[in-house]
């Protein structure tokens, strides 16, 4: 082989020799130990986005429910999906994964309607009920958009958005 291949530089008293020029497989060891590094992270990203996020899938398809319809001129009826962060005897709010927190305000006179599942159907919950409920619970609400303001007619608890509808009559 060609010395200069592998040129050595001069050895001094009590060293090993040494390569004068860094070896010729550092850039590809570089790469490689880049690649395995960024591996793991998304490995471990990954790991902890599947561990630290809760499912918020309910079991099953939801009962079904009687549909709401507006009468032409009504404000239009939406849905708002997500955790109930307050409740007060005025208002609750609704807050969908990292997304906006929506105030909803409630009908006076309990005419807002808080219902869980019952087996096959919901069970509306009694004035009392609806005073202990705290925050942190899923649900489904069925509001009126009046302008900016959201008005709750039905609040589904632990469901998610979309409840099946039944045809009444």
């Amino acid at each position: 082989m060609d010395a200069s291949f592998y040129p050595i530089r001069a050895r001094s008293a009590g060293s090993r020799p040494t390569l004068a020029g860094p070896a010729r497989h550092n850039g590809w060891v570089t790469l490689l130990r880049g690649l395995v590094l960024l591996g793991l992270g998304a490995a471990a990203a990954v790991g902890v986005d599947r561990l630290m996020l809760r499912s918020t899938a309910s079991e099953g398809a939801p009962p079904p429910v009687s549909e709401s319809e507006p009468e032409p001129g009504d404000p239009p009826l939406v849905w708002l999906d997500g955790i109930l962060e307050t409740i007060s005897e005025s208002e609750l709010a609704v807050r969908e994964g990292q997304g906006p927190r929506i105030t909803v305000e409630r009908f006076a006179a309990g005419a807002t309607s808080f219902l869980e599942r019952d087996g096959e159907g919901w069970r509306e919950l009694p004035t009392e009920e609806v005073a202990s409920l705290e925050a942190g619970e899923q649900a489904c609400v069925e509001a009126l958009l009046e302008g900016r303001t959201f008005l709750a007619l039905r609040v589904f608890l632990g469901a998610d958005c979309g409840p099946a509808v039944t045809e009444e009559g």
